[in-house]
């Protein structure tokens, strides 16, 4: 009874949280921006993953067709977890650099995870 009690009280928490907030953003990278884009999308990624709670993930990727596309991928645990990451100083600066090493092609979705399942993995 205790467990099932436990269960009941945990599936209740889960369904009162907040949503979690996934956008993906394809990015247009100017000519000759490649490496000042990584840099940039690095330092904000890093420096995000390190200073906010809220910050779960963040993924910079790069189309293997193109490599003036870029790609990148948020997850934060809410919304007011996503509003604090836009008021960082890191993104204010990657919005700051924007102009000099983007195009104007840019497209956000947003998106509703659905299941989630991972293990711990660090690119080389």
């Amino acid at each position: 009874m205790k467990k099932i009690m436990t269960a009941l009280a945990l599936s209740a928490s889960l369904s009162v949280q907040a949503a979690p907030i996934m956008n993906f953003f394809e990015l247009g990278i100017a000519e000759g921006q490649n490496t000042a884009y990584y840099q940039v999308a690095q330092h904000n990624i890093q420096t995000s993953i390190k200073n906010e709670k809220g910050t779960l993930a963040m993924i910079a990727l790069q189309s293997q067709n193109n490599p003036q596309l870029g790609y990148m991928l948020e997850l934060y645990v809410d919304e007011a977890a996503y509003q604090i990451h836009k008021k960082s100083p890191q993104y204010q600066y990657f919005l700051q650099e924007s102009p000099k090493i983007l195009t104007d092609h840019k497209q956000f979705t947003p998106l509703t995870l659905q299941f989630w399942a991972d293990k711990t993995f660090t690119p080389s």
